[in-house]
């Protein structure tokens, strides 16, 4: 009796086991119909039950893990990658997924050593090698990464994946005309392969050739009528000819397919706002930032859409936004980072103005400065929202400064600026598989919201994107631009931040005066190219101040502690008529011309009294000439 309840027993068992095992089959098999049709959270779903069923079903595992890389939910799909690995722990497809995802992660070194024990195991797995030349690259290796390319050549003449890839490591490094030999080969080798036709229709359309990219694309979407690279590009064309409504329509084809990706809600959004539809911009860009919510450049560019719509409807998350800008504000001045923590107040204000508490924040920073004329202004304001007990303080303070130099020749403070000098900030298009949409420009705004706060300095900022260095001259001559700063390119760097190029020309001639690669951090990317800027700025152009006033040897001029300048700095004048021989094609040189030189007498917040110490006896020193910091003798 035992023996035939143990048979039954064991017999039941099997059978369900075999139905259940049945079902997590036909789960599968729907995964991957949805996988093939590009409808991934629809797949996921089926493989998650495929999964619950049978936790050992390898296969469900990958594709699982793949549908959240592609969906680019990276922690999701490191977790499920990992459990399949358990199981099959030397699949090299799983190895590689796995090294892939651990790139999006920032771990290269993990990456590479999982490419390498993959290329150890089987020497003849290509992409193994491709990835890890992929990684070389984003280590700045290229030399080694060139090594990898070559050996595959010389092994794989006619694999058309080897071709393609070194196309595309051409294209890194600025080698157009080899590049285009590799594709053209590649596409001899590969004739029906989208990837190759992917890859035409990007080069022809950064080469602004609109119909041969289009003639490319058709080729794509008979091959694939839903690639999403193809789809980009046909948005790109349509954004480039201004048809942002067929745009927008394409766009939410790929906002179907793919609901949590950076690129396609970032774009979705940008659009939504070229056609004036704040509304569904704001609230596309909100649901990115819940996705990736330490992605800086979404949270810059929501804040920007948010005060540029200025709708009381979004009056919760612009608060939300200003508290999260004030935190991290206060994070930052407790642990000695003053500046940092100054442009994130300075956002908080921005978004919330009559916020009392940011208001009054704010003008403590400044009287940690020393900058007390910005601190009573901001005294002022809080006298104007009812802030309590504040008309003592604006007293104190009013009577403390009232023997300033500022007070005594009644000078405005920060109210005077020069002119001689006009620099002009532009962007060259973007790469577009950048995930930040138009990433270039947003950067060069980032850079001019910083440089506006330079006392002295004349700006300019180009809000459309250029395409030649001929067209940043052009416009420069009808602006008066006397420099240009270009945001060259933006090279990101997984889960690190970003590479910016930048450099600076003299529009007259296109000369070079420098160039400047700027680290910007993941989280704070508009904090790392502000703290750099003022430094760079300098370095090009001279710390210098205007004559506001001349008696005797006796000189005002409009340039203070403030702006870095102690009772120890010495400076030299210029004749203001004199001023373009010293700023050249070439830069600036203040050796030259000199009319007076001169030391402190009395210093100020914004302003210095100068004593005159040497001076050429055929000139008079003028209101309207300019003082620069004594270059050090070498």
């Amino acid at each position: 009796m035992n023996k035939y309840f143990t048979f039954i027993l064991i017999l039941s068992f099997l059978i369900i086991f075999s139905f259940q095992n049945s079902n997590a089959v036909s789960y599968y098999q729907n995964g991957l119909n949805f996988e093939e049709k590009k409808e991934y959270l629809k797949a996921i779903e089926q493989f998650l039950k495929a999964i619950e069923l049978n936790p050992n079903y390898f296969d469900a595992y990958y594709h699982l893990a793949s549908c959240y890389f592609l969906l680019e939910k990276y922690e999701e799909a490191n977790d499920i990658i990992q459990k399949g690995l358990r199981l099959e722990y030397e699949d090299n497809p799983s190895l590689l997924l796995y090294a892939k995802i651990l790139i999006k992660l920032g771990d290269l070194a993990k990456a590479e050593g999982i490419c390498d024990s993959i290329i150890n195991r089987n020497p003849t797995f290509l992409d193994a090698y491709f990835l890890k030349a992929e990684i070389k690259i984003y280590q700045s290796k290229i030399s080694e990464a060139f090594d990898i390319y070559s050996k595959l050549l010389r092994r794989y003449p006619d694999d058309w994946k080897v071709n393609l890839y070194l196309y595309k490591f051409y294209q890194n490094i600025g080698k157009d005309k080899e590049s285009l030999i590799y594709l053209r080969k590649a596409l001899d080798l590969a004739p029906y392969e989208p990837a190759v036709f992917e890859e035409l229709s990007y080069y022809y359309f950064n080469k602004n050739d609109i119909p041969q990219t289009e003639e490319f694309l058709q080729r794509l979407f008979e091959l694939d009528p839903k690639n999403p690279q193809g789809l980009f590009i046909k948005a790109y064309i349509l954004i480039k000819l201004d048809k942002f409504e067929e745009a927008s329509n394409i766009l939410q084809k790929l906002y179907e397919i793919y609901p949590t990706r950076l690129n396609v809600l970032w774009l979705n959004s940008y659009l939504a706002e070229k056609l004036n539809n704040y509304d569904k911009a704001i609230k596309l860009l909100s649901s990115t930032l819940t996705l990736f919510p330490y992605d800086e450049m979404v949270r810059f560019y929501l804040e920007e859409l948010i005060i540029k719509a200025n709708q009381m409807q979004f009056y919760d998350l612009r608060s939300q936004l200003a508290e999260y800008n004030f935190k991290w504000a206060n994070f930052f001045f407790s642990n000695g980072f003053s500046l940092k923590g100054e442009i994130l107040l300075r956002r908080a204000v921005r978004l919330m103005p009559m916020n009392t508490n940011y208001r009054w924040t704010l003008s403590e920073m400044f009287r940690s400065r020393k900058a007390y004329f910005k601190q009573l202004e901001q005294y002022n304001i809080l006298k104007d929202l009812g802030y309590s007990g504040i008309s003592t303080k604006i007293d104190v303070l009013t009577y403390s400064l009232r023997n300033s130099l500022e007070n005594k020749y009644k000078i405005k403070p920060y109210s005077i600026t020069d002119s001689f000098v006009t620099l002009g900030i532009f962007a060259m298009p973007s790469n577009f598989r950048e995930d930040h949409y138009n990433i270039n420009l947003i950067f060069s705004q980032m850079l001019f919201d910083k440089l506006a706060s330079i006392y002295g300095i004349n700006l300019y900022l180009h809000n459309e994107n250029i395409d030649s260095l001929e067209q940043i001259a052009k416009i420069s001559k009808e602006k008066n631009i006397d420099y240009a700063i270009i945001i060259d390119n933006i090279e990101p760097v997984p889960r690190n931040g970003y590479r910016i190029y930048t450099k600076m020309i003299n529009p007259d001639n296109l000369y070079t005066l420098d160039t400047k690669i700027f680290y910007a951090s993941l989280d704070f990317p508009i904090l790392e190219i502000s703290l750099y800027s003022k430094e760079y700025i300098n370095s090009i152009i001279p710390c210098r101040g205007k004559v506001l006033d001349a008696v005797g040897s006796t000189v005002l001029v409009n340039i203070g502690y403030i702006n870095g300048i102690t009772k120890d700095t010495e400076f030299i004048i210029i004749n203001k008529n004199q001023l373009k021989k010293n700023f050249n094609s070439f830069g600036f040189n203040t050796e030259i011309g000199v009319m007076a030189t001169a030391k402190i007498k009395e210093l100020s917040e914004t302003c210095a009294l100068l004593e005159i110490t040497k001076k050429d006896i055929y000139s008079k020193v003028n209101i309207g000439d300019f003082v620069f910091i004594a270059p050090k003798k070498k």
